[in-house]
């Protein structure tokens, strides 16, 4: 479904071609050099290396599947992969693998007591990828061996028997759906003949509740269970755009997403250290009134006028690209969230944003430059003591700011 979505697309039929051969190939690649990726336990904050294959990936996207919005995000996550970034799978692969909320006794317990008694040898896999095709007896096989451990009796064979009855029902299916596709509740619907079968074209996994539309389809359901409901609301529900290979990983929209305590002292500290650098545009145009009203002028030395402008122009230079910064990562960030929010889920924001992630290695160098200048400045001693003083600090809160974007990973 994912395939054909994106081929029926235009803009990403183009941006991302081929997109089933990418992902087999892909496939093949880490079976041959698996990748070693580097995941944070979300519960301990411990960090864990996991090891990544083909059928491991195969894995992770079957889980990942069952997010909203994923037909919009795939072919952005394989392409992303194929340039060795794995930014996304570090992300969302601890929330599966360390889920601690996940009943692993349960599920067997059901699964074992209704299917445990079938055949891999039966499985037809004719429609299935190859590298799926290939791992799905193995796969099987596993949950036969957990089975014969399980202390479970398995239920006869009526138990898969379908439901029969007459009474008004709703089936609701997502057409993304990767566990309970939507031929499910159509093959469910045949014993169900007074049975309404409603697919959410843009749904995954559990589209009951999930939004206005379908909310008013299950009231309508509700109200007059022996009519058909008005499903028409469906087919006006914007699909999400694609997203396009130039969208650009931002690393702390990770930590953003979940508001980590440690993101939010970060934050704060910027904060400060920024407000402390754009302190100069204020101080030194008072400094410069006061020093017009008073007439009071001083003869400086040539040394000293070119330390003097040049550090003020550094620092200067610092507060006003630091707020050219932040204000086009914002602008960024409010247009995915207004216009597009699937690039949020790929922990990425639009091109357009490229050119400002650069700045943070102007702000850098333009750090060395201001802290060298504060230290000519102590030498100088045609400079008041209060002068010194206030320019070290406007180094402190450079340096400091520039230290907060290398924790964020944006330096």
């Amino acid at each position: 479904e994912l395939f054909r979505a994106c081929n029926d697309d235009p803009a990403c039929a183009v941006d991302y071609p081929n997109l089933e051969g990418r992902l087999l190939q892909l496939v093949d690649d880490l079976n041959e050099n698996p990748a070693i990726i580097e995941v944070i336990d979300p519960e301990t904050k411990e960090t864990v290396d996991v090891y990544l294959d083909g059928h491991a990936l195969l894995d992770f996207f079957f889980q990942t599947f069952y997010l909203p919005d994923m037909y919009a995000t795939f072919p952005k996550i394989i392409s992303d992969l194929e340039e060795g970034n794995y930014f996304f799978v570090a992300q969302i692969l601890p929330l599966f693998a360390f889920d601690q909320t996940f009943s692993e006794g349960m599920y067997l317990s059901v699964i074992c007591a209704e299917d445990g008694d079938f055949s891999p040898a039966d499985l037809d896999t004719t429609a299935l990828l190859p590298p799926v095709a290939a791992y799905a007896p193995e796969d099987l096989q596993s949950y036969l061996d957990s089975c014969a451990l399980w202390p479970v009796e398995i239920l006869p064979p009526s138990v898969d028997d379908a439901v029969s009855s007459d009474i008004p029902t709703l089936l609701l299916s997502g057409q993304f759906d990767p566990i309970t596709p939507p031929y499910f509740a159509e093959k469910a619907a045949e014993s169900l003949p007074n049975a309404t079968h409603v697919i959410d074209p843009l749904g995954s996994h559990g589209v009951a509740f999930n939004g206005d539309c379908i909310n008013g389809i299950v009231q309508d359901f509700l109200d007059d269970p022996y009519s058909e409901p008005d499903a028409g609301c469906l087919q006006t529900v914007d699909a999400a755009a694609t997203i396009p290979p130039s969208a650009v990983t931002f690393p702390l929209l990770g930590p953003l997403s979940t508001l980590e305590t440690p993101l939010l002292w970060q934050t704060g500290l910027a904060t400060l250290f920024l407000l402390g650098a754009l302190s100069a545009f204020a101080v030194w145009f008072v400094v410069f009134l006061l020093n017009a009203v008073r007439n009071k002028h001083r003869e400086w030395t040539q040394a000293e006028k070119r330390l003097r402008w040049g550090g003020r122009l550094l620092a200067l230079a610092f507060g006003g690209l630091a707020v050219l910064f932040v204000a086009g990562v914002m602008t960024a960030v409010i247009q995915a969230l207004f216009y597009n929010t699937a690039y949020l889920s790929v922990y990425s924001l639009p091109g357009a944003v490229r050119p400002f992630l650069f700045i943070p290695y102007l702000l850098l160098l333009l750090a060395v430059g201001i802290v060298v200048a504060a230290a000519l400045n102590w030498r100088q001693e045609g400079f008041s003591i209060w002068s010194k003083l206030y320019y070290t600090f406007l180094a402190v809160c450079a340096v400091g700011y520039v230290v907060v974007l290398m924790a964020q990973g944006l330096i």
